[in-house]
């Protein structure tokens, strides 16, 4: 997505289900983090020329006895609005 804040500003709207997770975008390298849920509707605001990283960051994660590592399903949506 890094191509959208080229020209333009406005904001991410970011939403989830599933999975305890939080969303992070870099802006001005500040990291803007959203509360960490099993779902949520969000609006970070970006600026153009601004905006280099995001990403989600998964809370439920666990290891079975045979070493395996299992990680919570998350079904997202992310629009970029100006």
């Amino acid at each position: 997505m890094r191509y959208l804040f080229d020209s333009y500003s406005g904001y991410i709207r970011v939403s989830w289900t599933g999975a305890h997770a939080s969303f992070t975008a870099q802006v001005f390298d500040i990291s803007i983090t959203t509360p960490v849920s099993t779902s949520g509707i969000f609006s970070i605001p970006v600026s153009a020329n601004a905006t280099s990283n995001s990403w989600f960051t998964n809370y439920d994660c666990g290891i079975t006895p045979g070493g395996n590592i299992l990680w919570g399903t998350i079904t997202y949506s992310i629009t970029y609005w100006y």
